[in-house]
């Protein structure tokens, strides 16, 4: 390997300490060149992690720091060199210890700013420098070109590597080069400066993919990081909470609350299997639009459509894929010959809500003109038996589970000194296992089983979210189905208060009977989101009127979509049973479609002062003035609290009822995830009844055994994303009899 003689022909003096990271600190320096005196910074090795090895790899990156620095100073043109790079002076020894030195860049009264200063304020960058997004793209790639031209893939290129000094941007902290040119591809680890296969010396959120330099395609990993650097200097939605909000002149958010921060984009468009497309639809397609989003559109890329496709090709997962730095300095985004224009890459977002083609319960009763004053009725018995029900473990968990011979595992009894008072009261013997977090494992063995809870175990997961359900005769010893004769209406106990019901068979009314409930499963599905916001309920109510000894049970189930996290629904879901408790007679509902776009629902905003209009993508929305900035709200009605309600949004339900009869096969509840997908261009209704075919040919099939009615909601789910969904889906089947 050859190496450029070292420049130690240097007299230099070392100040006060300016900065200093894990491996080095740097200090002032004054440094005389000839008769000259430079003012300059100067760097020293030092350890100050914990990790065994810490300060041999310090010295490792300072020398790595002084050949590539000294290469650098050789090798690159001097014009080429001093536009990209702080200028090398060379190296000196002070008590024993190895200085290396640059002359300073910027104010020589403080430490140089950077790309950091300006994290998602590039409005602030281009006021106080005059850069632009595609002038920082163009000065990094050029600058990783260089570099890559003696042989070295810099591996750490983050704002915080990116001196800002007037117009120009210099590249530092080369001490995470590896050296992948000019050594024999079997010697690497051996002959290749830096190289080292096992160890990626580099920011994690600034890393590519690959963690570790591809030998194949090493200069790719450097296009990866640079792409996340520009994203990082435009978008204040990737800034960090703890950034801090004061930012650079002509910044038009200054408010870091509710940033996405980089951490978390990274493991979304991971999720969104690394395409910058298919990460903003999923955005655009949210109920609520984060107004740091549209901040982060109006920056960029939503006025730049060509630098937006550059910056999609250069995040691709493969290494192999990504174009290289020549390709991309000539492409006509940065050669000047690239129209700008305007872009909208976001998809329609359905904006509907729960749509059912049937009532959610057989409970039909309406109480209208019942409540005259001073009338106190009577006290009413209402018990709870879950149907499905999930609980928080943390394992080892406890649970003895033992295999169905048709699939799938049930719980068989309790580990006593392991097991949980939780989940001892929480849960039955005969709880079929359904869901691990968000995987389905209705038909898994144990094994399976075991093996996925100790994977998230050792992924650092301290407790494990299980979801059961439970035949509906488990807690009261019945056989399910439930008999048709045993079942009376609310309506009949009301109006008899309590006393044995009139003869509401078939013979003796002249009309079909009320189908029954007798089965149910609920499932739902992550899809393109980072997080589950849907929350489903199933469960039980039996009814036992004053001085009667017979009861009614009615099942309650329910799918409510969140809306800017899982809160409201969770809520929802927490306390919707405890409110039929009190009001049996409000459960029968079905909903229309809450969408921002239904001239109902505009007029009545609009009425009241509220502002709706067609927002990105197409989608109309409600415009939501927060404290961090406009939230665009496409629904109507939603738990969202006062600043929700100020801006027209009310919570009050839209109640209709439907009288179930023998016409009625299954009830579906769905989340806007599991319609939108389906409504294609026939729309709502079109939609509805590819859902409805799809549940009535399953549940018609001759499979033996058929699928229970949670099998198919999952299916429902995951055809909704293989359709291209890309929001939250669940849903909860009801079967009739």
């Amino acid at each position: 390997m050859s190496v450029a003689p070292r420049i130690t022909s240097l007299r230099a003096t070392i100040g006060a300490q300016l900065a200093y990271g894990q491996y080095g600190t740097v200090h002032a320096a004054s440094a005389i060149v000839g008769d000259a005196v430079i003012d300059a910074v100067a760097k020293r090795a030092e350890a100050r992690a914990s990790h065994e090895g810490a300060d041999a790899q310090a010295v490792t990156y300072l020398e790595v720091e002084a050949v590539v620095n000294t290469r650098l100073a050789a090798e690159v043109p001097p014009d080429r060199y001093g536009a990209l790079f702080a200028k090398y002076l060379g190296e000196v020894e002070r008590d024993g210890e190895r200085w290396l030195l640059w002359q300073r860049v910027g104010r020589p009264d403080g430490v140089a700013r950077s790309l950091a200063d300006f994290g998602g304020d590039a409005k602030g960058l281009q006021a106080a420098t005059g850069l632009t997004p595609r002038d920082v793209l163009r000065q990094l790639l050029e600058a990783a070109s260089a570099l890559h031209e003696i042989g070295f893939v810099h591996r750490d290129i983050k704002p915080e590597n990116v001196l800002v000094d007037g117009t120009s941007l210099r590249l530092i902290d080369m001490g995470s080069c590896a050296q992948l040119e000019g050594c024999p591809a079997l010697e690497r680890a051996s002959a290749c400066l830096g190289y080292d296969a096992s160890r990626s010396p580099c920011t994690p959120e600034y890393a590519a993919p690959e963690k570790f330099v591809d030998p194949l395609h090493p200069w790719a990993f450097d296009v990866y990081s640079i792409a996340i650097t520009l994203l990082k200097l435009c978008w204040p939605l990737l800034r960090a909470p703890t950034d801090g909000a004061v930012l650079g002149t002509g910044s038009a958010v200054d408010d870091t609350k509710g940033a996405l921060g980089l951490t978390r984009f990274r493991e979304q468009l991971e999720r969104s299997g690394h395409d910058l497309d298919a990460w903003l639809r999923i955005g655009l397609g949210e109920t609520a639009l984060d107004p740091l989003l549209s901040a982060s559109l109006d920056a960029l890329p939503a006025g730049d459509a060509s630098l937006l496709a550059m910056l999609r090709a250069m995040l691709v997962s493969e290494a192999a894929r990504r174009p290289s730095i020549d390709a991309l300095l000539t492409h006509p985004c940065l050669s000047g010959n690239a129209a700008g224009g305007a872009t909208n890459s976001g998809a329609s977002a359905s904006g509907k809500e729960a749509k059912l083609f049937f009532s959610p319960s057989a409970l039909n009763v309406q109480l209208e003109g019942f409540e005259p004053d001073g009338c106190v009725l009577p006290a009413w018995a209402v018990e709870e038996h879950p149907i499905a029900l999930s609980v928080r473990l943390q394992p080892p968990l406890g649970l003895l589970l033992g295999e169905l011979r048709a699939g799938g595992v049930t719980l068989d009894g309790f580990v006593d000194g392991l097991a949980s008072a939780a989940a001892r009261e929480a849960l039955r013997i005969g709880d079929r296992l359904v869901r691990i977090e968000h995987t389905p494992v209705r038909r898994a063995s144990v094994e399976q089983i075991s093996a996925l809870i100790s994977a998230r175990s050792r992924g650092g997961k301290d407790v494990v979210l299980l979801t059961f359900e439970r035949d509906c005769g488990v807690e009261t010893g019945d056989e399910c189905p439930l008999p048709t004769e045993a079942v009376e209406t609310l309506e009949s106990m009301l109006a008899s208060g309590g006393a044995s019901a009139p003869d509401r068979s078939p013979a003796a009314t002249g009309t079909a009977a009320s189908p029954i409930v007798v089965a149910a499963g609920a499932a739902s599905i992550i899809g393109g989101r980072s997080t589950q916001e849907d929350t489903t309920i199933l469960t039980m109510l039996e009814v036992t009127p004053p001085g009667s000894a017979s009861s009614t049970r009615f099942t309650l189930a329910g799918v409510f979509d969140g809306h800017r996290g899982p809160r409201a629904s969770a809520h929802a879901a927490a306390t919707l049973p405890a409110a039929v408790k009190e009001a049996l007679s409000r459960v029968a509902f079905a909903t229309k479609d809450h969408s921002a776009s239904d001239e109902a629902e505009i007029e009545r905003i609009r009425e009241g002062g509220g502002n709706v209009a067609c927002g990105r993508g197409g989608v109309m929305r409600v415009a939501v003035d927060c404290p961090e900035g406009n939230w665009l709200v496409a629904v109507p009605r939603a738990l969202g609290g006062s600043q929700w309600a100020d801006a027209g949004i009310c919570d009050t339900a839209d109640v209709t009822t439907l009288r179930l009869d023998s016409r009625h096969a299954f009830i579906l509840l769905g989340s806007d995830g599991v319609w939108g997908p389906f409504d294609g261009v026939g729309g709502a209704s079109e939609g509805a009844e590819r859902v409805a075919c799809l549940v009535a040919e399953a549940r018609a099939t001759s499979r033996s055994p058929a699928p229970s009615a949670g099998e198919v909601a999952e299916m429902v789910v995951a055809r909704a994303e293989g359709s291209g969904g890309t929001d939250n889906a669940s849903c909860v089947i009801l079967y009739l009899a």
